[in-house]
C-alpha cells in the first residue's frame, strides 16, 4: 500500500491511487484483523448463548462494518476533509 523511496528524495508514496485504496484496507494493514475474537467466559459457561450472539449479532455487525469501510476510499476522505478545511495549506500525515 505504501512505497518507500531511498536516497536524497526519500519518502513514502501510496502504491495505488487514493481512489483505489479503501479505509478497510488501511485499517486492516495497520491493525491486523479488525474483527478478532476475544476470549469470552460466556462461551465456556453458556455456549448456546455465545453461538446465538455470534450468528445473530456479531457476524452481521462485522459484515456491515467491513462493507461500510470498504466503500470509503482515501480519496473520499480527502474530498470530505477539503469541504471542512478552512486553511489553504495541505499536509498529509502517514
Amino acid at each position: 500500500m505504501v512505497i518507500s523511496i531511498k536516497g536524497a528524495q526519500r519518502g513514502h508514496l501510496l502504491s495505488r491511487a487514493p481512489a483505489q485504496i479503501s479505509v478497510y484496507e488501511v485499517l486492516s494493514s495497520v491493525n491486523g484483523s479488525l474483527f478478532e475474537g476475544v476470549e469470552d467466559p460466556i462461551a465456556a459457561k453458556a455456549p448456546d448463548i455465545e453461538a446465538a450472539m455470534r450468528f445473530s449479532v456479531f457476524e452481521h455487525l462485522d459484515s456491515s462494518v467491513k462493507s461500510a469501510l470498504s466503500r470509503v476510499t482515501l480519496e473520499d476522505l480527502v474530498s470530505e476533509t477539503e469541504k471542512h478545511n478552512t486553511d489553504s495549506s495541505k499536509m498529509f500525515y502517514i
